[in-house]
């Protein structure tokens, strides 16, 4: 459940970054693309984003996002097959991107999608040998780039999952050179969500799916996330979170209405 849920956080994060180069940015088609993802109606996602004319990375972000949920909902082993394949294209392709801050954003993010799918289908070595991809990739930006907002998110999950590794793998993290901790990564998502940044609801989402699932401080993260649903009570997203969040915390009744 967390793997489905921190890939619908994912989702949720890039739409309308504003960026330098119009190849980053969000717009048109685009918004429309991401929309249709977040609905998990992956078929009109994929029409849309063949509609992207001027966004080549933005589409290639899309693409990547889209197929990733598609993989871990449907489960099929062809779809997780042909992923991997268009994965590794696009992970080229921002390679040999121009230097931007979101270079290294968009392929920490598309990393950290690979690795929850391939949680998804059990290929645990792969998955965490691209989080400390991704974990490098965001270290980089954050010192490259420190007033780069946007950073808080990724950064703040790679601390959280770091931190939640039991002590007695602690030998493994000191051997892949990763640190972190879940208070760490909650401050994080914290300077996010209480500011007034487009991102703001990302880094709440994330931080009520911590609160519940790692901190088993689900009635809170009810309440908190009650107030962000309320706001936008059609958002599909939104609805199954808070469906997920009151099933753990046994109010089957509201879960259904939601």
């Amino acid at each position: 459940m967390l793997t489905y849920l921190f890939l619908l956080a994912e989702g949720h994060t890039m739409a309308q970054i504003a960026a330098p180069s119009t190849a980053w940015s969000f717009s048109g088609p685009a918004e429309s693309a991401h929309r249709y993802i977040l609905q998990l109606q992956f078929e009109k996602a994929r029409e849309q984003v063949g509609k992207i004319a001027n966004a080549p990375y933005a589409a290639l972000y899309l693409n990547n996002l889209n197929e990733a949920l598609e993989t871990a909902f449907i489960e099929s082993y062809a779809s997780f097959e042909r992923f991997e394949n268009n994965f590794e294209n696009r992970i080229h392709q921002l390679k040999n991107a121009e230097e931007d801050p979101h270079k290294r954003l968009f392929l920490a993010e598309l990393k950290l999608q690979w690795a929850f799918v391939n949680i998804k289908f059990g290929h645990e070595f792969t998955a965490a040998w691209n989080i400390r991809q991704a974990y490098r990739l965001m270290e980089k930006n954050r010192e490259l780039y420190p007033d780069f907002i946007p950073n808080a998110k990724p950064l703040g999950i790679l601390h959280i999952m770091i931190g939640s590794v039991p002590d007695k793998y602690d030998w493994l993290l000191d051997l892949l050179g990763l640190e972190g901790t879940v208070a760490q990564g909650m401050q994080e998502l914290a300077s996010l969500a209480e500011s007034d940044h487009f991102f703001s609801p990302d880094a709440l989402i994330i931080q009520c799916l911590v609160q519940s699932y790692m901190q088993q401080q689900t009635a809170a993260a009810v309440s908190k996330f009650s107030t962000l649903y309320e706001a936008q009570p059609q958002h599909p997203l939104f609805a199954y979170l808070l469906a997920s969040l009151l099933m753990k915390n046994s109010q089957s009744e509201k879960a259904l209405r939601a």
